[in-house]
């Protein structure tokens, strides 16, 4: 019959069906995993990305919090000499540069660094609890620190304004701080650790 192929020609054409279809397959197959690894890769870099800001901002708050307290006092202790003058000034420049830098500067960046874990660290378990915790802590602290100046610089100084009789409860303050910020850099590394882990 004129239409029939021959023995030959027939496995030519298998061949050649087989190629096409194996190129197909090919194609498409690495077309898939193409896509599939290129946004593993991207999810990938992502995290890498995420964990490297989130480790930034764990390490600018332990930096900014160990210099706010150690500016909290350097501040507090440069009112012992603001007692002992015999005249008293009633002008609040009488801030010593630890004074300034504790409530300017060292405040801020302390204030900086806690939005930046609120913002990066929000599913961080109760971390949210945490810093409230720390701010309430850091709130009262301050205040013994602020009313003693206050008292001073106003002219009212008695024996209990004197920063010698509240020096105790500074420290304390200041170690509460210190305990509560430690709480939150466990809590910190927990959470890096278990996102790297996922």
């Amino acid at each position: 019959m004129p239409g029939e192929w021959s023995d030959r020609r027939k496995w030519w054409m298998d061949l050649l069906r087989s190629i096409l279809s194996f190129t197909a397959i090919a194609v498409l197959t690495y077309a898939i995993v193409d896509g599939v690894q290129y946004r593993r890769d991207r999810e990938r870099a992502r995290l890498v990305e995420e964990g490297l800001t989130r480790r930034e901002v764990l390490e600018q708050f332990r930096s900014s919090s160990l210099r706010y307290r150690e500016a909290a006092l350097d501040a507090f202790v440069d009112l012992y000499p603001l007692y002992r003058q015999a005249q008293l000034s009633t002008e609040r420049d009488a801030k010593s540069d630890a004074m300034l830098r504790y409530e300017s500067v060292a405040y801020d960046d302390y204030l900086l660094s806690m939005e930046g874990l609120r913002d990066n660290f929000s599913s961080c378990g109760e971390l949210g609890v945490l810093l409230d915790d720390l701010k309430r802590v850091n709130d009262s602290r301050h205040e013994i620190y602020d009313q003693l100046f206050d008292l001073k610089v106003d002219g009212f100084i008695t024996f209990e304004a004197n920063p010698a009789a509240q020096r105790d409860a500074f420290d304390k303050g200041l170690e509460e701080f210190s305990r509560k910020r430690d709480e939150i850099l466990k809590q910190l590394r927990t959470c890096i650790a278990a996102s790297s882990d996922a």
